[in-house]
């Protein structure tokens, strides 16, 4: 999965791949997530048990970034969260990262800056731990 802005879109996209071999991809057709959500990351891969991490648009009309979680059965239709799990009206979230610390159990990094610095820093990071 990875992050695109495509021509005549307003807002960033996501995208998939498939692979049978783990060295060559197929990008998949569509879009796996639009809207303006960025930094995905995928906490747990399981047959028909998919969890992404991901953060919002940085564009400044959007601000201030969000993480929110997604959920997918196969990997390709996403259900994003109504609420974000980590919301703040002064401080932009944004890069989530996690490993899996005991079954449904996450131990996640995120780095966070000030809103008017969403793209120039300095970022600090917080750690958490996100159970399911």
């Amino acid at each position: 999965m990875w992050v695109d802005m495509p021509e005549g879109e307003r807002w960033e996209v996501l995208r998939t791949a498939t692979s049978q071999d783990g060295i060559t991809f197929t990008p998949d057709e569509g879009y796996a997530i639009t809207d303006g959500y960025v930094d995905p990351f995928m906490l747990k891969a399981e047959e028909g048990d998919w969890v992404l991490l991901l953060s919002t648009t940085p564009a400044t009309e959007r601000l201030p970034q969000r993480i929110y979680v997604a959920t997918s059965s196969a990997g390709l239709d996403w259900r994003i969260e109504d609420q974000p799990i980590l919301f703040d009206e002064d401080r932009n979230y944004l890069d989530p990262a996690a490993v899996e610390v005991s079954p449904d159990e996450w131990l996640v990094v995120i780095s966070t800056v000030e809103k008017a610095n969403a793209l120039s820093g300095p970022y600090e990071y917080v750690g958490a731990t996100l159970s399911r």
